[in-house]
């Protein structure tokens, strides 16, 4: 009789257990979660005036905002753990945030790998086709490289045209023909675009959703997003002038 307790205590535990772990990994998102998106363009040596509106940073500055990130627990994720959370619940970082660089620039590779691999940060490089290869752009060596380590791609439009008040073809032109290029070069699926210019309507909209892509970044101020934003997610835009990241993040 006291082995049958005590198997039964057991299997009771057990079950306790086990639904414990079934529900903190299978428990629904909430409807707002704060993750905020940074948004880099060029990381090269840059004017160190105040209020400079260069949109590039300096190797320097964006080692001092990873180590401040790094210093107050930020966890860097994927636009898809972020789908994965609204879509399923699956547990995000306390402190999330998203890393992204815009404009296939050279510096990118040269200076921001080198520094997220020091600090173990991922980020997603958002690609403008036609500009690959270029000078002082990414090659496609580059980006080879960063899906290799773990970077993820995502399309930027091929021309980088404002999207908005293109005509169909066009539209088409823009985001199913830089996704094709980036897939067939770097040899793997991508779905994750950013507007260039953060411009959008319903139209680029519905063209980005019908290419294939399942999330979409824009540009603004919000750190907070809904299920309802994955088509809008707003990126702050950091440049030079962004000596602390602070004010954004705390």
């Amino acid at each position: 009789m006291l082995n049958n307790k005590i198997l039964w205590g057991i299997i009771v535990g057990a079950s306790v257990v086990f639904l414990y772990i079934y529900i903190s990994n299978h428990r629904s998102p909430v409807s707002v979660v704060r993750v905020p998106i940074l948004v880099y363009h060029n990381v090269r040596f840059v004017s160190s005036q105040p209020f400079s509106t260069d949109s590039a940073v300096s190797p320097e500055l964006l080692e001092r905002h990873l180590l401040y990130l790094k210093e107050h627990g930020y966890a860097s994720i994927s636009f898809s753990a972020l789908l994965a959370y609204f879509a399923k619940g699956t547990p995000l970082p306390e402190k999330a945030v998203i890393l992204t660089f815009d404009d296939s620039w050279k510096g990118q590779f040269v200076h921001a790998l080198p520094l997220l691999k020091k600090y173990g940060y991922t980020a997603t490089f958002f690609v403008w086709t036609d500009m690959v290869g270029q000078h002082d752009r990414l090659s496609w060596t580059d980006l080879e490289q960063l899906a290799r380590n773990g970077m993820s791609i995502g399309g930027h439009g091929k021309s980088h045209a404002s999207l908005v008040g293109l005509g169909s073809e066009a539209l088409q032109e823009e985001v199913r023909k830089d996704k094709e290029i980036i897939e067939e070069r770097i040899g793997s699926y991508i779905d994750v675009f950013a507007y260039p210019f953060g411009f959008y309507d319903e139209e680029v909209v519905e063209e980005v959703m019908q290419a294939g892509y399942k999330v979409a970044r824009s540009i603004g101020h919000e750190v907070f997003h809904t299920k309802e934003d994955v088509f809008s997610l707003k990126g702050v835009g950091i440049s030079s002038a962004y000596e602390n990241l602070g004010f954004i993040l705390e």
